[in-house]
């Protein structure tokens, strides 16, 4: 198919959905590596600091007019923590 891996983030609390993705990307004979991920609704101002994160002042959701949601907060973060250990495997396979 042309991809070395396939990564599904799928949040813990939504066993359904990941179930359901993998029976599909089972029967399409796709393999994948199943990553949890970052609950934004759990997400507190304290978590939000301590990783140093920043929501610039002001932003709206150029879609919908408004701030950006905890739940995409957690997207970006799941999305960004495989880029992440993605890079830094790429690193260690350098050296």
């Amino acid at each position: 198919m042309g991809f070395d891996e396939v990564f599904m983030i799928n949040l813990v609390r939504r066993s359904d959905r990941r179930e359901r993705m993998l029976r599909t990307l089972h029967e399409q004979e796709i393999s994948c590596k199943v990553v949890d991920a970052v609950d934004g609704k759990v997400l507190n101002k304290t978590d939000i600091e301590s990783m140093k994160i920043k929501m610039l002042p002001g932003y709206k959701d150029p879609y919908h007019g408004r701030p950006l949601t905890k739940g995409e907060l957690g997207c970006f973060l799941s999305h960004y923590n495989i880029w992440k250990e993605d890079s830094a495997e790429l690193q260690r396979s350098l050296k």
